[in-house]
C-alpha cells in the first residue's frame, strides 16, 4: 500500500506541475527559446517520473482493490473514475507539452489546460474517499 500512496503522490505532483507550467504560458503567440527549453527539460521529467507513476498507481491499485474486496464499494468507483480522469487530464498535457516542445504554439494546442486547481481537488477528493469511505 504504501509503494501505491508513494505513486500516486508522484502522479498527482506531476499533473499539477504540468497544469501550473501549461496555465503559466502564453494563450497565443509562439513560445520564447526558454520556454520552449523549459517545456523540453519538463517532459524529459515527464516521462522519467510521472508516467511510470501512472503505471504504477493503475497495477497496484487492481492488486490492492482486489485484496481489500473494494470492488463493489460505491466510493471506490468514484475513486477509480477521478483517477481516470486525471490520467486523461496527465495523457492530453503530455501531448500538448511535446508538441509545445517541438516547436508548436499554445494558440495551436487543441486543449486548454486543466487548471491547477481542478487537479487540486480531484486528488484531495481521492485522498478523503481512501481515508473516510464514506458511501
Amino acid at each position: 500500500m504504501g509503494l501505491h500512496v508513494a505513486a500516486a503522490l508522484v502522479f498527482v505532483a506531476g499533473v499539477f506541475s504540468l497544469s501550473v507550467f501549461m496555465a503559466t504560458l502564453p494563450r497565443a503567440g509562439p513560445l520564447s527559446d526558454e520556454q520552449r527549453a523549459a517545456a523540453a527539460l519538463i517532459k524529459a521529467g515527464d516521462r522519467l517520473l510521472t508516467t511510470p507513476a501512472v503505471i504504477l498507481v493503475f497495477g497496484l491499485g487492481v492488486w490492492l482493490a482486489a485484496l481489500g474486496a473494494w470492488y463493489r464499494e460505491p466510493w471506490f468507483w468514484v475513486k477509480v473514475t477521478l483517477a481516470l480522469i486525471l490520467s486523461a487530464i496527465h495523457g492530453v498535457q503530455s501531448g500538448s507539452l511535446r508538441k509545445l516542445a517541438a516547436g508548436a504554439s499554445p494558440g495551436d494546442l487543441r486543449f486548454r489546460p486543466s487548471p491547477p486547481w481542478l487537479v487540486a481537488a480531484m486528488a484531495a477528493t481521492i485522498a478523503m474517499l481512501v481515508v473516510v469511505k464514506p458511501i
